[in-house]
């Protein structure tokens, strides 16, 4: 969708678009319609004027869309001062444009940039938020355990975190286990396998892959010691570690707290 409101270079933008086999939805000329446009069509990319017709510019629009929609924006506009594009960047927009476009290599490279941006960023969500699916359903499973009293345990448990990641062994050693949890078949099997015992051909049957994938799985879990695996008569059952698990959660906070004071730093 194309929120332009000089309707000359919208309808350029537009036949550039259709040029590179991209159908533009809409083309507005004002927030408050892009966000109504929005709510109804829900479009694949947003390309945005900073400067727009009505109260809301480009900025205040792009960051209420974001509220309720993950849609990839592309910033359009002909200011260049730091002002203007710092305002812009608190908004993390996918990528941006420097007026005037006139041929498909001026609009091409943004698109691409912003599309991969945006699926950089999707995946980084996506990780958050099966990191802390993950530490939520340990700490359930201890609280029902009666391993927490109070608040106060869980300060003590975590009261040494921000000291452990320290040096590079740490660093690859959080960077192996979250490749492994990118894997949604792996990350399907370590919640199941938090409350339930499994065998191979389980497993098998939960992910629905044959039985070597199935095996590769495993072993890249136990590899990083997410489950663990034990005897039981002639099958191998599996659960998972909750200590090490545990262990990968704090390293993953010590992480975020690391940058955050970094970050408090550089102001």
């Amino acid at each position: 969708m194309i929120v332009e409101d000089e309707i000359v270079t919208a309808m350029g933008i537009g036949s550039l678009l259709s040029d590179m086999n991209y159908e533009p939805l809409k083309i507005v000329s004002s927030g408050e319609e892009a966000i109504k446009q929005v709510e109804l069509s829900n479009p694949d990319l947003l390309l945005m004027d900073i400067t727009l017709d009505g109260k809301m510019d480009g900025i205040d629009t792009a960051n209420e869309i974001q509220k309720k929609h993950d849609i990839p924006i592309i910033f359009i506009t002909a200011h260049e001062d730091i002002e203007t594009l710092q305002k812009a960047k608190n908004v993390e927009p996918s990528s941006y444009i420097i007026k005037p476009i006139q041929t498909v290599n001026d609009l091409l490279p943004a698109i691409e940039l912003a599309f991969h941006n945006f699926n950089i960023k999707q995946k980084l969500k996506m990780s958050d938020d099966k990191l802390k699916l993950i530490q939520d359903l340990i700490a359930s499973d201890e609280l029902k355990e009666g391993k927490h009293k109070n608040k106060e345990n869980l300060k003590v448990r975590t009261s040494h975190i921000s000291t452990k990641i320290h040096n590079e062994k740490d660093f690859q050693t959080l960077v192996g286990k979250l490749e492994v949890l990118g894997n949604m078949d792996r990350f399907l099997i370590l919640e199941v396998l938090r409350t339930h015992q499994l065998k191979l051909s389980d497993i098998q049957k939960l992910i629905k892959k044959s039985q070597s994938t199935s095996s590769h799985h495993i072993k890249k879990l136990e590899s990083e010691g997410l489950i663990k695996g034990w005897k039981k008569g002639k099958f191998t059952y599996y659960s998972i570690d909750k200590e090490k698990v545990q262990n990968f959660l704090d390293l993953w906070n010590a992480w975020i707290e690391r940058k955050d004071i970094k970050k408090k730093g550089e102001h």
